[in-house]
């Protein structure tokens, strides 16, 4: 979901809940108070919403609460009066409350039917609908099929943003997507990570609660206690960014093209990588002398062998 999208779901969420207390109060006490039950569960949830399993767990909890307290709650109550007119005596039944399940609670004269019982099923079945919500959309484990071939490429296509302080995913950079070729030790350090743990909403990587990575978290908890540990100064020409530099120059000094380059580190322009990453490139005089020296050095090894024999 891109920030454009997010905004407009965001927008989209609140009018709704604007819109439920706008009915519960027009529709008074007929559903009203049901419509404004949904509307407070989807206020209270809202900072959650972009933690799936506890946002879809949370409207669970609401729904079963509703579901069970409405079923089993005493609605329809009825009484009926008769006269008798020889005795000039008038007599009146008992009030019965029947639920929308055919449950009737009955007694005399005033009677207040307790909402006891449905209190006792709401919570049962609120909590049966949470766990059952967090079970079902629990963490999958993905099958790591995709990455035991070394010539697979993946996909970037997305990254993680913040907006209106909550993490979601967004296109990349330049909303440019681009297809990086994954090599085999990577694939084979992914597949042994699917192995071991298990993936949320189909991330590899994840918080200790199952969120999206923060990146001032992973700065601080992860990135820097490993550049102490490799005896590296952890200052801002060191952050994660250097990661991408390095494998820019790692490719560079293996011979990797610009075009190719560009293409995999999202540059549109070619021209804008090669004024980035040209002093990283080989010197042209060394890789001169070493490409014609790999191409005829078979045909000058016969030469030297005969001088040194007619010497």
């Amino acid at each position: 979901m891109d920030a454009v999208s997010s905004k407009r779901t965001s927008l989209s969420y609140w009018l709704i809940v604007a819109a439920l207390i706008l009915l519960g109060y027009v529709t008074g006490f007929s559903i009203g108070p049901f419509l404004w039950f949904i509307a407070v569960g989807m206020i209270v949830l809202s900072p959650f919403r972009s933690k799936p399993r506890v946002f879809r767990s949370g409207i669970g909890l609401f729904a079963g609460f509703l579901i069970g307290y409405t079923l089993i709650a005493p609605w329809s109550c009825t009484q009926t009066e008769s006269f008798d007119v020889a005795t000039d005596v008038k007599s009146v039944s008992p009030v019965v409350c029947t639920s929308l399940v055919g449950i009737e609670y009955s007694g005399p004269e005033p009677f207040d039917p307790s909402v006891t019982p449905a209190l006792i099923v709401g919570g049962v079945t609120a909590l049966v609908a949470s766990m059952a919500a967090w079970f079902a959309i629990g963490p999958q484990k993905n099958s790591p099929k995709c990455c035991n071939d070394p010539l697979n490429s993946q996909l970037v296509r997305q990254q993680v943003r913040i907006v209106g302080g909550e993490r979601m995913l967004a296109p990349p950079k330049g909303r440019k997507e681009r297809e990086v070729p994954l090599p085999e030790v990577v694939a084979v350090a992914i597949s042994e990570r699917l192995r071991q743990y298990r993936t949320v909403d189909g991330l590899v990587f994840t918080s200790h609660n199952a969120e999206l990575l923060h990146r001032t978290r992973y700065n601080n908890g992860i990135w820097k206690p490993a550049l102490r540990a490799a005896g590296v100064e952890p200052t801002r020409e060191n952050g994660m960014h250097a990661l991408r530099h390095h494998y820019a120059s790692v490719l560079l000094e293996g011979g990797v093209s610009i075009r190719a380059l560009a293409d995999y580190l999202g540059h549109s322009d070619p021209g804008f990588t090669l004024r980035v990453y040209a002093h990283l490139m080989p010197e042209s005089e060394d890789r001169t002398r070493s490409v014609v020296d790999a191409s005829l050095g078979a045909y000058a090894e016969p030469t030297r062998n005969m001088d040194s024999l007619s010497g």
